[in-house]
């Protein structure tokens, strides 16, 4: 057993699609292509998951990569925990999230939404550590 303020190796997962796809969806969907999807076994009951993408949108508006959590454990995707980008030009972008509360076997899936226009997305990644 680690006691708190010990230093233990944490194993990361990570899920990768360089496929460029885009949607005109206001409400979190999946891509042509789902994902990217992680899953993921923590024992802890946190987690941080890092989501990262190139994209844009051609309108201007806002695009918006989350994650949603099915498993042991479930979250829907939320704004809350979005990468928000808004852009006509192509921008490399990430966003990193801690969240409580998951334990167990659970699969982490990348959603994506607009607030208008059509948003692109390629260079997919989505990591999680447990910790």
């Amino acid at each position: 057993m680690n006691a708190a303020n010990d230093l233990v190796e944490r194993n990361w997962d990570r899920g990768l699609i360089s496929t460029s796809e885009n949607t005109t969806s206001t409400s979190y969907t999946d891509l042509t292509t789902t994902g990217p999807t992680v899953s993921s076994l923590s024992s802890t009951s946190n987690v941080i998951v890092v989501v990262t993408a190139t994209t844009n949108n051609s309108g201007g508006s806002n695009n918006y990569m989350s994650f949603a959590i099915s498993g042991d454990a479930t979250l829907a995707a939320d704004d809350s925990r979005a990468l928000l980008v808004s852009s006509t030009s192509i921008q490399a972008s990430s966003a990193v999230f801690t969240v409580t509360g998951v334990t167990g076997s659970c699969t982490y899936t990348a959603k994506y939404r607009v607030s208008g226009g059509t948003g692109t997305w390629s260079n997919r990644y989505i990591v999680v550590v447990p910790f």
